[in-house]
Formats: C-alpha cells, sequence, structure tokens
C-alpha cells in the first residue's frame, strides 16, 4: 500500500511507514536551527510545498488516532526531543527567548509553518492563491516566527 492507501484509510501501517520516510527526509532537509529561525521556516515551507504528502498523512494519523498512543510513539518521541534540544540550546545561549517552554515554542513555531500546507482551501481563500499572495504569507509567517522568538 502506498501513500493513497493510508490517505484513503485503506492501511494504517502504509501511512506510519510513509510517514517514517518521510519523517527522516524531513530531518535531514529541515533541522531546528535556533540561530537561522527564518532559514528553518523557509526550509520547512519549502519541504512541505514539495512534499505535502507528510502533513497530510500526520493529518490523518491525528485523526485516526486521536490522543491515543501511536504505534511507533517511542521513537517519534525521540524525534522530538532532538528537535526541542535545538530550541533549548537556543535558549540557553541566549539566541532565542526563553519567556516560551521549548516544546510549546517548538509546537507553535512548526504550527505556525504548517498550517498553509495543511488546509491549502484555507489560504487560498484568506491569503490568496497567486504568486505575489504565496510570497507575502510567507513573510508573514517569518516575521511572525521572529517575534515568538525575539527576546
Amino acid at each position: 500500500m502506498g501513500v493513497g492507501d493510508a490517505r484513503q484509510g485503506r492501511g494504517e501501517g502504509a501511512a506510519r511507514e510513509a510517514g517514517d520516510d518521510v519523517g527522516v527526509d524531513l530531518a535531514s532537509a529541515a533541522p531546528v536551527d535556533p540561530d537561522d529561525i527564518e532559514g528553518w521556516i523557509d526550509r520547512l515551507l519549502d519541504y512541505h510545498a514539495a512534499h505535502p504528502e507528510l502533513l497530510r498523512l500526520l493529518f490523518w494519523e491525528g485523526l485516526e488516532y486521536g490522543n491515543a498512543e501511536l504505534p511507533d510513539e517511542t521513537e517519534r518521541q525521540d524525534h522530538y526531543a532532538r528537535k526541542v534540544a535545538a530550541i533549548e540550546d537556543g535558549q540557553a545561549r541566549g539566541v532565542i527567548t526563553d519567556a516560551i517552554p521549548p516544546r510549546d515554542l517548538l509546537f507553535l513555531l512548526t504550527a505556525l509553518a504548517n498550517w498553509a500546507a495543511v488546509v491549502p482551501q484555507m489560504k487560498r481563500i484568506l491569503a490568496g492563491g497567486g504568486e505575489a499572495d504565496r510570497e507575502r504569507l510567507r513573510a508573514s509567517i517569518k516575521e511572525a516566527a521572529r517575534r515568538l522568538t525575539a527576546r
């Protein structure tokens, strides 16, 4: 079963395997960089524009599992712990604010960067669908990320 099967609800194993593959790609393509939040946001936006299947699978997974434990939750926690550690490091060095706990800050930043890819119809209706609209929204997302992390 492929990504399409998972999206159609025909294989939780396929969704998990496909999500694992793209999750590894994303981790290497867009590692958290507290020294360059804007660059990290750019890499996230670019990655999800090129690979919308990861967010679709994560959204499907949320619908399927809700708040129940995931089959690969331990590995997922380890993956996110490394991202949180990068945020904690940036906070400890004074590069980004420590006013928001690191786990919460990572959640907020990824939500900010990812939501437009999850709901493209809402993005088109609210922010517009043209190239200039996409660039304006990207700049707005980066400005919001800067403000969230500013010391």
